[in-house]
């Protein structure tokens, strides 16, 4: 059908059937371009401004049907027998024994900034009392002026019995080759940019030293391992990888493994013989991908030179290896193997598509949205070496429990290494080994606890653990724990939505005596949308009902399918009352025009929409709504008046930027700086930045009007009792501010 037949065809309100429907019943991701935008310059005023008869080629060769074929997922790996006996074995690391098989990796997790005080100290004895048995603490290289600098944060880790490790690396201006990533997702993308800049063989010499120095200060503090970094594309990658190390004619070139291995075994060597006893651990990637000219793989790491490498490192001293993989041009996807499952699996984030069957040398296990995808990698490197081996990239015994505890007991690994799981909740370990799973605070793979290169001045939170960051710090000064109260108090909540739900399980913990009331038959508020717009990638559903067991494990009354009014609140006279009563859709503003519809984004959401489909609005529904009828095979644009960088601001940076490429990748229009937006019989026109007047071919039009609190209630409280207001009913925005808001003032109660 072509987009003049079905922007001329009737389509009623709720029933937006399509001819396109069927393609997009089961398609994964779509959006194939199906017409071209017709604009004229502002001047010609008189000039009629409509669709074009034409349609345009899709925007990749790649059609809906083999999008849907690409990358099939299969949940099979949530299944759960209980069983985590081969995570609580003991290990033998090097000449110390871990008491089981989980370790935090040193990732960038925002907890150590500036200085070694209060809140770092506490962070890492948190993650230790938690259970983990090795805990790696990042940023050291900045932070450590003498022995005594870090001791603080390494006898805090000791003193709960786990052990300490310490991460070495090298920043990207230190590099074997001037070979370079123009990635706006690279470390070049950063304000006055991050080259590769080559050392000479003097300067490799002096690096060497450098990092042997700072491995004997770690070691003289106390730390029992000594971790090298040699993933991504850091200092030491770029001499192993023959995809960086090109020009070298020294004995750190690419004529042989030993050469580009040279690096790290000299340095392995080194502190084997000046620290005895540290355990060195090297973190390498055991297969590597180009996704920035998606294909151009040849000289990437392979897994057979992975395997090589892993005996040369235990052949200088190594301890035990961490194998990951490398993915250029899409840095944090490095380490946040599911970040490629943002939109679709397989997104690089640069409008391409992985295809795990046959990228990464087919060993990239793609069919489990990026959860224990590793395995195999490390599993092929176990098989060359006799050290212990682990691997990272969603390896979440919660979300997966038989794949993590089977990847070990079956031998493909040895250990399992974890960030944001533990982030989510550091008590992880201990909750899986006390048959706890269903108290493990769930991580929502949303990214927001990593704002790093694309978004360096960003400051990393936890959707789910609010104490993340700001444990110890003026917010909250307690720590991770809320204090008890010292006067118990008859609370109220209104509105069991995330900020009502933590707000009621936080003042519960204090010792008031708490009822929540919903108007609603379920709780959940927003919740239960954002699941579905952002699918099951962010496991919203999860932390919805953790949320729900917090509540009924911490004595708090619920009360749904009523209405909260002041006469209510004055016959219950409580204490205080808090206000979780969500914001407010202001409706939809733009008028229909002939055969075009203008819908909510609710209806969008939970009706067959016409295809294609203007989305007019920058905020974070705009965008979630806009992936979400994208992978329905609907063929999307969208229209906002701010500039680029206001799209979505509320959304993690590393998920927008993954969302947004894909959209692009896919064809869809996004038109930024625009004006006079308005609804016309078979589009949208709207004035571009430009000066042109423009119109979109649009069956559909999604008005995305900004929220407004709810607050009326708090209005008519003012005087009868304390009120506090939480979450969207306070100032709209994202989950996380809800779930933190509530979490920060059910303290306050």
């Amino acid at each position: 059908m072509s987009m003049q037949h079905l922007a001329s065809k009737p389509v009623s309100r709720r029933n937006l059937l399509t001819g396109g429907a069927a393609i997009a019943a089961g398609a994964l991701i779509g959006g194939v371009a199906t017409g071209m935008t017709a604009c004229a310059s502002a001047d010609q005023k008189g000039t009629s401004s409509q669709p074009s008869n034409g349609t345009t080629k899709p925007a990749t060769s790649q059609t809906t049907a083999q999008a849907v074929e690409l990358n099939p997922q299969d949940d099979s790996f949530e299944a759960n027998t209980t069983d985590f006996s081969a995570l609580f074995q003991p290990i033998q690391l090097g000449g110390k024994q871990s008491k089981n098989r989980i370790v935090k990796s040193a990732a960038g997790s925002y907890a150590v900034n500036e200085a070694v005080n209060e809140q770092a100290v506490g962070y890492y004895r948190e993650l230790a009392r938690g259970g983990a048995g090795v805990i790696g603490v990042e940023f050291c290289d900045w932070l450590i002026e003498d022995e005594n600098s870090l001791k603080p944060i390494v006898d805090a880790i000791h003193e709960e019995g786990a052990l300490a490790g310490a991460q070495i690396w090298g920043m990207w201006t230190q590099s074997s080759s001037s070979k370079n990533s123009i990635s706006q997702l690279e470390q070049t993308a950063v304000e006055g940019g991050m080259p590769h800049l080559p050392l000479t063989t003097d300067e490799v010499h002096a690096f060497q030293q450098e990092k042997i120095a700072l491995a004997q200060l770690h070691y003289a503090t106390g730390f029992d391992i000594i971790e090298l970094n040699a993933g991504c594309d850091h200092t030491f990658d770029t001499f192993l990888s023959r995809f960086w190390n090109t020009e070298r004619d020294d004995e750190y070139g690419p004529q042989s493994l030993e050469n580009r291995a040279r690096i790290l075994t000299e340095i392995i060597e080194e502190i084997k013989r000046t620290c005895p006893g540290v355990i060195v651990h090297v973190l390498y990637n055991g297969v590597e991908e180009n996704v920035e000219q998606l294909g151009d793989s040849e000289l990437c790491i392979t897994p057979e030179e992975a395997a090589a490498f892993g005996k040369l490192f235990e052949q200088a001293g190594a301890d035990m290896l961490q194998v990951r993989f490398g993915t250029f041009g899409n840095h944090a996807a490095n380490f946040l193997t599911d970040l490629m499952f943002v939109g679709a699996p397989g997104n690089t984030g640069l409008g391409t598509q992985v295809d795990f069957s046959r990228h990464y040398r087919g060993l990239v296990n793609g069919s489990h949205g990026g959860i224990g995808a590793l395995i195999d990698v490390a599993a092929n490197v176990k098989k060359a070496v006799g050290i212990p081996v682990g691997t990272v990239g969603g390896m979440d015994p919660r979300l997966a429990p038989d794949l993590v505890n089977d990847a070990v007991a079956d031998g493909k690994i040895d250990f399992v290494v974890m960030n944001r799981p533990l982030v989510a909740d550091p008590h992880l370990p201990e909750k899986l080994r006390s048959g706890r799973i269903d108290d493990v605070r769930p991580c929502n793979h949303c990214s927001n606890c990593f704002m790093s290169v694309i978004n360096p001045d960003g400051f990393g939170f936890c959707r789910a653990n609010p104490a993340h960051t700001r444990a110890f710090t003026n917010e909250m000064p307690e720590g991770y724990e809320p204090a008890k109260a010292q006067v118990s108090k008859r609370v109220m909540v209104v509105g069991g939505g995330p900020a009502g739900m933590e707000a009621a399980a936080v003042a519960a913990q204090r010792g008031h005596e708490v009822t929540l009331y919903d108007d609603k038959g379920a709780l959940g508020g927003t919740l239960d949308f954002a699941a579905l717009v952002k699918g099951p990638h962010e496991r919203i559903a999860d932390f919805k009902e953790w949320q729900k067991r917090q509540l009924e494990s911490g004595g708090v009354a619920v009360v749904t399918g009523t209405t909260v009014d002041a006469s209510l609140v004055k016959s219950e006279s409580p204490d205080v009352v808090v206000l979780a009563t969500g914001a407010s859709d202001p409706g939809v503003m733009l008028k229909p025009a002939g055969s075009t519809v203008v819908l909510s984004m609710e209806e969008a959401a939970t009706s067959e929409v016409a295809s294609p489909v203007c989305i007019v609005g920058e905020n974070l529904r705009a965008l979630d709504l806009a992936n979400y009828l994208l992978q329905q095979g609907k063929n999307v644009s969208i229209v906002h008046e701010g500039a680029k960088e206001d799209l979505a601001p509320e959304q993690a940076p590393w998920p927008r930027a993954m969302l947004i490429s894909l959209l692009e990748g896919r064809g869809s229009q996004i038109h930024h700086g625009t004006s006079n937006v308005a609804v016309v019989d078979g589009g949208v026109s709207f004035t571009t930045s430009y000066g042109l007047e423009c119109t979109l071919p649009a069956a559909c039009v999604v008005d995305c009007e900004p929220l407004v609190p709810n607050d009326a209630l708090a209005r008519e409280l003012d005087g009868i009792c304390d009120v506090i207001v939480v979450g969207d009913a306070e100032t709209p925005s994202d989950i996380i501010n809800a779930v933190a808001t509530g979490n920060l003032k059910g303290r306050q109660i």
